[in-house]
């Protein structure tokens, strides 16, 4: 992070690439989407495994040791978990969705905040629309706004009840006309963005957070502007910003550690 310089550890075959990749730190596994299973990569013994779970769409973080995968079969959007010393994952939780709905899902990671796993649409009208799972059950859309990308992301803000204490929030990256906004995001509420935290040039490819312990937060957005992609660092607690040195040829962004 320090230098921006970029090791290649291995490169996946034909038809092995992994989309939505997600990493735990500590656990030295990438994981992620492959050919409509869980696909997984050890970066320190180097090799690839596949987990099954079929019908894969996506995959996300759904805690420090644990990621979640969401499968989707018969009008229903269902949710497995797979943790970092593989243990066995509690019962499923579903969701009924319909089909025209997952049609419109961005393949990107999705973000637990609390009790919701965000998600995001792309409408044929330009649009793009935040998208909650509610754990505990109901899904809904949340304010459509024209944009070229919209990646959710967790971030934590001082509580409106106590404001000496820091509570998580969510909120998306929008990319709109060459820029990337931070925006908070109303999830347990109207369902309607909120503060803008920063503006970043290019639009946004992938966006991951880092939070070695609790006195640190940065989001990590991997952009595109003019053909160059550079990832930008966004500090939540010292509401700061900074970009890495150099270029970036990643697709994707991802922490681990």
């Amino acid at each position: 992070l320090s230098t921006g310089g970029v090791t290649r550890v291995a490169t996946l075959g034909i038809g092995r690439g992994i989309a939505c990749a997600v990493g735990l730190p500590g656990s030295g596994w990438i994981y992620g989407v492959c050919s409509g299973s869980m696909a997984g990569f050890d970066l320190t013994m180097n090799y690839y495994d596949d987990f099954g779970y079929r019908n894969s769409l996506l995959a996300g973080h759904i805690s420090d040791s644990s990621v979640g995968l969401l499968s989707y079969n018969a009008e229903r959007l269902t949710l497995t978990t797979q943790s970092a010393t593989r243990s066995p994952s509690p019962a499923p939780v579903s969701w009924q969705v319909p089909d025209e709905v997952v049609q419109t899902l961005a393949v990107q990671p999705f973000v637990r905040v609390g009790s919701d796993l965000l998600l995001a649409q792309r409408n044929a009208d330009g649009t793009c629309a935040p998208l909650m799972l509610r754990v505990y059950g109901g899904a809904g859309p949340g304010e459509a706004v024209g944009a070229d990308a919209m990646i959710p992301f967790w971030t934590v803000v001082a509580s409106a009840d106590e404001p000496d204490r820091m509570v998580q929030a969510g909120g998306y990256a929008v990319s709109a006309r060459g820029k990337t906004q931070l925006r908070l995001f109303n999830a347990a509420g109207d369902g309607a963005f909120g503060e803008t935290l920063a503006e970043v040039p290019g639009t946004a490819l992938s966006v991951t957070e880092y939070a070695p312990d609790k006195d640190s937060l940065e989001i990590y957005l991997l952009c595109e502007a003019d053909g160059m992609r550079r990832i930008h660092v966004y500090d939540a607690l010292k509401k700061t910003q900074r970009t890495l040195p150099g270029e970036f040829g990643c697709s994707e962004i991802v922490m681990a550690k």
